[in-house]
């Protein structure tokens, strides 16, 4: 979830022939990495200037309304709408198989999958539910490292000069190494298993030291090159180049701000204040070499899930005079985001696939009726039931783009 611990706050990649990919050759000196990218051939990897897509993705939910009870926009609405497979279990075998079909059909390569820790109920959807449905097909999984909960924290920062931190770091990724790396449906860059981070951002303290600790320990233990992607690409922090040359790659998970303001994204600017955070950070990311991953999402409104909170909901449309339905922010982020795919990796990630507390998911909301109310958690937006449109979008954006 976007803002969950900030109080206001993933075919084989494709399982083709030996095929031309990416490669970034870390070399970790005593305070940073350097990249080095080159084109290699490797079985399992993607051919350079591909398109690919990731969307974030849960497997929180449960039976007896597991996850589900903590609350989401759509059911509150004077007509509720609901997921069109129901307040459904992360672990059901007919759901995870609509899942995977959904993915393939609209062009999702990979779920990022979030991650809560060693034995935790994500865990355990993910390696004994997810990794083994007969459906999972071409579409591959990557590890979504929720930091902000499996970290020891300081005011709200990851405080990795608490040597616990890049303790709890590595051993973590240890198990990570030894439960999911080797199984050909991890996602993978030149052969390299890819791990993402939430929120980086918020990591301070003797963060060069923990990175470099944990490529040298899961290269010598088990031989893994990890492709790291870190959560730096923020609305309203600080560009830091220092952690940044850090990761092979950077990404936002969203850049829905704590700080949003109230109002169309046309009226706020909202779309060209992205475009110059855009710019800030990927001028840093190319000057070390570093991937940039941009990120569209349908909208945002955590209001069913924190209303006490306030944070302004961020419409999916632009404007006044969009048509309710038509999720033109969306359409908007996504065609903003081809200037910034990057020619060695043309990767491009979506928040979310069904994080339905904060109302940014894409999987299909059920048939209902279109409502405004109650304007104490719409703020006056109408919200249809969108269906399929989302993905409908995203599909039709890929072949735009030689997806």
């Amino acid at each position: 979830m976007g803002l969950k611990g900030l109080s206001m706050l993933n075919t084989p990649v494709c399982r083709y022939l030996a095929l031309l990919v990416l490669s970034l050759t870390l070399a970790m000196g005593p305070t940073a990495a350097t990249h080095a990218p080159q084109l290699v051939v490797a079985r399992g990897g993607t051919p350079a200037g591909t398109l690919r897509t990731g969307a974030y993705y849960y497997p929180w939910y449960g039976a007896n309304g597991r996850h589900w009870r903590d609350g989401y926009l759509r059911r509150t609405l004077t007509t509720p709408q609901r997921p069109v497979l129901g307040e459904y279990d992360s672990r059901n075998p007919q759901t995870i198989a609509r899942h995977f079909q959904w993915a393939q059909q609209y062009g999702i390569n990979t779920f990022i999958t979030s991650w809560s820790g060693v034995g935790s109920y994500e865990d355990g959807t993910l390696h004994d539910h997810l990794l083994t449905s007969p459906a999972i097909g071409s579409t591959t999984v990557a590890i979504f490292y929720e930091s902000l909960a499996l970290l020891p924290r300081s005011n709200g920062l990851v405080d990795f000069n608490d040597g616990r931190t890049g303790q709890k770091l590595v051993s973590d990724a240890d198990y990570l190494a030894r439960r999911y790396f080797a199984n050909p449906h991890y996602q993978r860059v030149g052969g390299r298993p890819v791990l993402y981070f939430y929120v980086t951002r918020t990591w301070r303290g003797n963060y060069v030291q923990a990175i470099a600790n944990l490529r040298s320990t899961i290269k010598q233990r088990y031989g893994y090159d990890l492709f790291l992607v870190g959560d730096e690409v923020d609305p309203d922090s600080d560009v830091t180049p220092q952690r940044i040359r850090l990761f092979d790659a950077i990404t936002p998970y969203t850049m829905y701000s704590g700080l949003q303001r109230q109002g169309w994204p046309d009226d706020t600017r909202w779309l060209a204040n992205l475009r110059q955070r855009y710019d800030a950070f990927k001028r840093v990311a190319d000057q070390y070499g570093v991937v940039f991953i941009p990120n569209a999402t349908p909208g945002f409104n955590d209001r069913g899930v924190r209303l006490a909170a306030n944070h302004y909901a961020l419409p999916r449309e632009v404007s006044r005079t969009s048509r309710a339905g038509t999720d033109t922010l969306f359409t908007r982020m996504l065609d903003l985001d081809v200037a910034y795919l990057d020619p060695k990796l043309r990767a491009v990630n979506v928040t979310s696939f069904n994080e339905w507390h904060e109302d940014t998911q894409l999987e299909p909301v059920g048939p209902a009726v279109a409502s405004s109310r109650p304007t104490s958690y719409t703020q006056g937006y109408t919200y249809p039931s969108d269906g399929l449109r989302p993905l409908e979008l995203l599909r039709a954006w890929r072949a735009r783009n030689g997806g």
